[in-house]
């Protein structure tokens, strides 16, 4: 009996892991990524306000208040509509993965930044069209000009290779929730500082670099996995379940 039990579970699981696809979504406003879908925008804020191109755009830093004039926060805000018209319309997005390609300088100090989910998906951040819309923050800490914010998570910029890229999960239950409600189409994410040292240097919005195959794809990203039908995989439990009753 416990065989049978552990057989039918089983295939219930691989069943669900091999329904899953992955989607990536660059924040690119230009079409530079070539076949991949991306459209969105990375904004560095000092103390002055959003920091304008080429270097606004080009990079995407996060420094804590030991770089001085230089401290400053960023967010990044993917244009979703475009993974929500490549996906099934009742599809359910089970796991989010933030991707940041490191863009390292003399001045990159290894440190920890600051994630969160930001409500504000309206206030143009691009730095091509609003330099200076958002203003700045004494030592460049966030100081909550994108409306209520929810803390994901901490992560760790540790210096590698410019290139390399980061990968960090933020698949919390309100990242999750934002993304499968679909009613406005963005995620806004802040980052910023969480210790003074850090000095967080990676490709921003409009990198000039490309990868091996020529295409710039080196903005931060949202590999995103989703189930395209949910439902199947439901009824799969159900029947699940009747085999084990008949079974008994």
């Amino acid at each position: 009996m416990s065989k049978t039990i552990f057989g039918v579970v089983g295939a219930l699981g691989l069943a669900t892991v091999a329904g899953a696809d992955v989607i990536t979504t660059w924040a690119d406003t230009g079409a530079s990524a070539g076949a991949t879908l991306g459209s969105g925008f990375t904004a560095t804020v000092r103390d002055d306000g959003i920091r304008g191109p080429t270097s606004g755009t080009r990079f995407f830093n996060i420094e804590g208040s030991d770089a001085g004039s230089f401290a400053n926060w960023g967010a990044i805000r993917f244009d979703m509509s475009d993974v929500y018209a490549s996906i099934p319309a009742d599809a359910v997005i089970t796991d989010v993965t933030l991707e940041l390609t490191q863009s390292l300088a003399f001045f990159s100090v290894d440190g920890s930044v600051n994630v969160s989910l930001s409500g504000d998906d309206a206030t143009d951040i691009n730095p091509e069209t609003a330099a200076g819309t958002l203003a700045g923050s004494i030592g460049g800490a966030y100081a909550g000009q994108l409306g209520a914010t929810t803390a994901i998570s901490t992560i760790s910029f540790v210096q590698t290779a410019t290139g390399d890229v980061d990968s960090h999960n933020i698949a919390t239950a309100e990242v999750l929730a934002d993304l499968n409600d679909r009613a406005d189409g963005f995620l806004t994410l802040v980052l910023d500082a969480a210790d003074a040292a850090v000095a967080a240097t990676y490709r921003g919005q409009d990198s000039p670099f490309t990868d091996s195959a020529g295409l710039t794809v080196n903005a931060p990203a949202l590999s995103i996995t989703y189930i395209p039908a949910p439902g199947a995989t439901a009824i799969l439990g159900i029947a699940g379940m009747g085999l084990l009753r008949r079974r008994r």
